[in-house]
C-alpha cells in the first residue's frame, strides 16, 4: 500500500523537475542570446548581429540575423535604429557645417533627466545637446557657456574650466551635477608633476673586516616626475608612480672603541641613486579649489650605481697607529616603504604648487638600510 500511495508523488516530482530543466534550458538560451538589435523603419525590434559601428560617417551599418548569413548593407533611409555593444543609435537629421544631414546619431547615457547628449563621428567626433529647444551642436569654442547657463551651479565652475569635449568628461560632469552638494575640489584624472627635492640621506651597514654597524649621513638634491591617476569619482583617492633621480656624496669619520682598540674611519661613499615608488595618496580639502592637504603611503625600489666605497681607517694600540685603505660592497638594490605628506596650492584649470615630505625606509640582504628624508617642491598640470 505505502509503495502505490508513493507513485504519484515520484510522477509530480519528475514533471517537477522536468519544467525546471526546460526553464533552466529557456533561461540559459535567453541569456546566451546577443544585444544587438535592429529596428527597420517603423517595423518591430529584429534581433541579429551588427557588424561593428555604423561606417562611411555614420549612414551605413551592416546586419544579418542568424550567424551563418552574411552581412548586408543598410542605410539611414532603412534604419530608424540600432544597438551594438551597448551602444544604442537613432537616425537623426542635424546641421553640420553649414549642412542638413541624416545620420546615426549615438545616444550617449547621462544622468540628468531634462537632456540629452548625442554624439557623432566623422572626421572628428561632434556632440549634440538635445533639450526643449531641439538639437544643438556644442561647439569648442563656446561649449562651456552652454554648459554652464544649463547646469546654473557656480560649485560646478573649476569642474567646466578643466571638461573637455570628450565622452568621458562630459559624462563625469553631468554625473557631478546631479551628485553634488557642497564645494570640493575639482582635478583631472590623469596628472603630471616634475619635481627638485633635498634628501637627507643615511646608509647603515656593517663595517668591513668588524661587526660593527655603520652609519653614514650625506646630503643631496634630486629631480623626479610624479604621475597621478585618480581612481574615484570625488577624484580625492589617487595612485601615483614618482621615479626620481639622485647623486650623493658622503663622507663620514667614525670611532670606535673594542678593548683597548680603538679605530678611526673614514668612509667615502658616491653613488647614483633611482627610486621607483608607487604610493596611494588621500587628499583632504582644506578651502575647495584653492589648498588642499595629502598624505601618502606605498612601496619602493632603489637602484644603487656605486662609484666609490671606500675607508680609510687607523688602528690605534697605545702609541701605536696602523693604518689601511681598502674598498668594501654594498648592496645594489633595496625596496621598503614610503610615506608623506604635503600642501598643495590649486591655480586656474586645477593647475597647483606642491610642497611636501617623504620619507624613504629601504633594506637589502646583511643588515643594510637607506633612509632618506626628502623635502621637495612641484608644480602640477
Amino acid at each position: 500500500m505505502g509503495k502505490n500511495a508513493s507513485v504519484p508523488g515520484v510522477k509530480r516530482l519528475n514533471l517537477y523537475l522536468v519544467f525546471v530543466i526546460l526553464n533552466f534550458g529557456f533561461l540559459s538560451q535567453s541569456l546566451a542570446q546577443k544585444n544587438d538589435f535592429i529596428v527597420f523603419g517603423d517595423t518591430a525590434q529584429s534581433d541579429g548581429y551588427i557588424k561593428n559601428l555604423p561606417t562611411q560617417n555614420s549612414t551605413v551599418v551592416f546586419f544579418k540575423k542568424l550567424k551563418k548569413d552574411e552581412y548586408k548593407k543598410y542605410t539611414v533611409a532603412e534604419v530608424s535604429e540600432f544597438y551594438v555593444n551597448h551602444r544604442k543609435f537613432i537616425t537623426r537629421e542635424i546641421q553640420l557645417n553649414g549642412k542638413s544631414k541624416t545620420v546615426f546619431l549615438q545616444l550617449v547615457p547621462q544622468e540628468l533627466d531634462q537632456i540629452k547628449l548625442w554624439r557623432h563621428s566623422e572626421d572628428r567626433d561632434y556632440y549634440f545637446l538635445e533639450d526643449a529647444s531641439g538639437l544643438n551642436l556644442l561647439e569648442e569654442n563656446t561649449f562651456r557657456d552652454t554648459l554652464k547657463e544649463l547646469l546654473d551651479n557656480s560649485m560646478l565652475d573649476p569642474l567646466l574650466d578643466i571638461t573637455s569635449l570628450r565622452e568621458y568628461d562630459l559624462i563625469y560632469l553631468f554625473q557631478t551635477a546631479k551628485l553634488i552638494q557642497q564645494p570640493r575640489t575639482f582635478s583631472r584624472v590623469l596628472v603630471f608633476r616634475p619635481f627638485v627635492g633635498y634628501n637627507q640621506i643615511t646608509n647603515q651597514f656593517f663595517g668591513p673586516n668588524s661587526g660593527l654597524k655603520h652609519k653614514v649621513s650625506g646630503k643631496s638634491v634630486s629631480a623626479g616626475l610624479n604621475v597621478e591617476v585618480f581612481v574615484n569619482p570625488q577624484r580625492n583617492l589617487s595612485v601615483n608612480f614618482s621615479p626620481s633621480w639622485m647623486q650623493v656624496s658622503s663622507q663620514n669619520f667614525l670611532l670606535n672603541s673594542e678593548g683597548s682598540l680603538n679605530f678611526e674611519t673614514d668612509f667615502y661613499l658616491e653613488y647614483t641613486a633611482i627610486s621607483f615608488p608607487v604610493t596611494g595618496k588621500y587628499y583632504l580639502d582644506i578651502q575647495p579649489n584653492q589648498w588642499r592637504a595629502y598624505f601618502e603611503l606605498g612601496y619602493s625600489l632603489g637602484f644603487f650605481d656605486y662609484s666609490k666605497l671606500a675607508y680609510y681607517q687607523a688602528e690605534i694600540t697605545g702609541n701605536i697607529v696602523t693604518t689601511k685603505r681598502d674598498e668594501f660592497e654594498l648592496e645594489n638594490i633595496y625596496s621598503g616603504l614610503v610615506g608623506g605628506i604635503g600642501l598643495e596650492k590649486y591655480f586656474r584649470k586645477s593647475k597647483a604648487l606642491s610642497i611636501g615630505i617623504r620619507t624613504f625606509n629601504l633594506s637589502a640582504g646583511k643588515g643594510e638600510k637607506f633612509m632618506n628624508n626628502m623635502g621637495f617642491i612641484g608644480f602640477k598640470f
